[in-house]
């Protein structure tokens, strides 16, 4: 993957992969790095701090991924993701690019987690009860729709920026 334009890739956002294969880990830092670039700017991206883990705990259920602030409530920058390793790429891309979102919600100041308040967040200057009585549900939350739509965005954007195309089993299909 050679980006055409390495305006996104050029940052020096922190990445470090554990998990996986070489060339799998390969393929997620450089889409980790662009990705961030893409959806922060080189400014801020460069202050990211992203340890990315492909495990296996994942397998067999319905969530592909995870992220969370490891440094700071009020202007994290340091964070940490999971990504099932046992995915397609390209749902693997499309997982990555969700989870990004959240970074980016994180790092502007748009989505907040409550440490005192026990399942609360704040997003854009509402609080928001995650679980428990009067809660919202999982996939109406807000920063999820948000990332739901800005995901696609995201992968489309990366996927043609980098002239990367699939199999129709969603594997990468590398065009010389």
């Amino acid at each position: 993957m050679v980006s055409k334009t390495s305006s996104f890739v050029n940052n020096s956002s922190y990445i470090e992969i554990h998990g996986g294969n070489r060339i799998k880990q390969n393929m997620i830092k450089f889409a980790a790095r662009w990705m961030l670039g893409y959806t922060l700017g080189k400014r801020q991206a460069n202050y990211v701090e992203l340890e990315i883990n492909l495990v296996d705990h994942l397998r067999g259920t319905t969530t592909y991924g995870d992220v969370v602030w490891e440094d700071d409530n009020l202007r994290p920058r340091c964070f940490a993701m999971d990504l099932c390793d046992h995915i397609r790429e390209r749902l693997l891309l499309k997982v990555l690019a969700h989870e990004i979102v959240h970074v980016r919600q994180y790092v502007k100041g748009d989505l907040k987690d409550y440490t005192s308040k026990a399942y609360c967040s704040k997003w854009k200057n509402t609080m928001i009860q995650t679980k428990g009585i009067g809660s919202v549900s999982y996939y109406d939350l807000p920063w999820e729709i948000e990332a739901r739509k800005d995901e696609v965005v995201v992968f489309k954007a990366f996927c043609e920026d980098n002239d990367v195309r699939f199999t129709r089993n969603g594997r990468i299909c590398y065009v010389d």
